[in-house]
């Protein structure tokens, strides 16, 4: 139940709250004999679904000491087997919906698997003891990355946004597929190692070790007279840094 900040959630919450959308969004609507193990549980483990109910605050989540860690492993068997017996024999009028619902829960449970590996980490890092989340690993044989290089990519209009016509599964955030201009830009030709992003930060996040990469500077940015993006780190660039791979402004 630790919660390390109000970003974070406790990991028994993110095993209650993936079943409770089960729960809440399919079994209590179309399984006709589900009874649930305890109504409070409709509160406790809605996260911001506003239009269900008014959710239990996220940054109160770690004093959540009931029901215990046990009690949600039994909660989630209960969903579990209430889920196959559905699913077993479901009714027919109500399938496409199910499986509507069935196939955006399924990704849903997938993000906060995601989630509750993130949330371990940032717990696990608060502790002076430096616990480890696995001491079974071992670390990849060296090998020699090579060069960085770059593949340029030309200016131009792109479409950005899922295509609803591919009828593939997608959030709503990602709907309303639509035009975007983006600037000419390049991105590494391989993934960029821990070492060489500590040496990028450590030479003040402003010089790559490739000749001739540098973030746009004042002065040049104002004879150049056009804008530029502030990023997260407030410093204002004709460049993007990711932490998935370096681009630059060609």
């Amino acid at each position: 139940m630790v919660q390390s900040m109000p970003d974070v959630s406790p990991p028994k919450w993110h095993i209650a709250h993936v079943s409770w959308f089960f729960e809440a969004f399919i079994l209590k609507p179309f399984h006709p004999s589900y009874q649930t193990l305890d109504p409070a549980y409709d509160y406790l483990f809605n996260s911001y679904y506003e239009t269900h109910g008014t959710p239990f605050p996220r940054p109160d989540r770690g004093m959540i000491s009931r029901p215990t860690v046990d009690d949600v492993y039994r909660y989630r068997a209960h969903i579990d087997r209430a889920m196959a017996e559905l699913l077993s024999d479901p009714p027919q009028e109500h399938l496409p919906e199910i499986l509507r619902r069935l196939e955006l829960g399924l990704p849903h449970e997938q993000q906060h698997q995601e989630l509750l590996f993130m949330d371990i980490k940032h717990i696990l890092a608060q502790n002076p003891l430096c616990p480890a989340y696995r001491n079974d690993l071992t670390p990849p044989p060296a090998r020699d990355m090579g060069e960085l290089g770059w593949h340029a990519y030309p200016a131009g209009v792109r479409h950005i946004g899922h295509d609803q016509a591919e009828k593939s599964f997608a959030y709503d955030n990602e709907m309303g597929r639509h035009r975007q201009f983006v600037e000419a830009f390049q991105i590494a030709d391989r993934p960029v190692t821990n070492g060489e992003f500590l040496a990028f930060m450590k030479a003040g996040g402003t010089t790559h070790l490739t000749t001739g990469y540098r973030m746009v500077g004042r002065r040049s940015r104002q004879k150049a007279g056009r804008h530029h993006s502030t990023g997260s780190s407030g410093m204002k660039s004709g460049i993007t840094i990711s932490w998935a791979a370096w681009c630059r402004s060609t």
